[in-house]
């Protein structure tokens, strides 16, 4: 039996519901447990797969998680048999930014100092692509 994730609109709520069938999920028999009201507005969750009943349900992750989306990139990187670096500037060939006065401009890596979680360009670069 499927469970639906609601977001109450009266209240603010973002409740879970075990909903029978899945007709019953779009027309308006869900009822917030907070405050009664049926205005729900049905939300599109990450599905969960159980594994039977003996089976320890881990937390669902956000698909907005920063761990969660770091960790799909190293997945695709392995996947894909190339190597991309450990670090950025080992892969990062420019960047093209605006600055103040609305120049373009187009830097290549070369031409770019990496410290630890810096570098030394301007500040008020507005950066279009890398």
């Amino acid at each position: 039996m499927p469970i639906y994730e609601y977001l109450c609109t009266p209240c603010g709520r973002v409740v879970s519901l075990l909903i029978r069938k899945y007709d019953e999920a779009d027309q308006g028999m869900a009822i917030c447990p907070s405050c009664g009201k049926t205005d729900l507005q049905r939300l599109i969750s990450a599905p969960s797969i159980s594994r039977g009943k003996n089976s320890i349900s881990e937390p669902r992750k956000s698909p907005n998680d920063p761990h969660l989306l770091a960790q799909n990139m190293r997945s695709s990187m392995r996947k894909s048999g190339q190597d991309y670096g450990t670090e950025f500037k080992d892969i990062l060939l420019s960047v093209q930014a605006v600055d103040r006065t609305g120049n373009v401009l187009t830097i290549p890596s070369v031409n770019i100092k990496f410290v630890y979680r810096t570098n030394d360009l301007p500040k008020d670069l507005i950066f279009l692509s890398a």
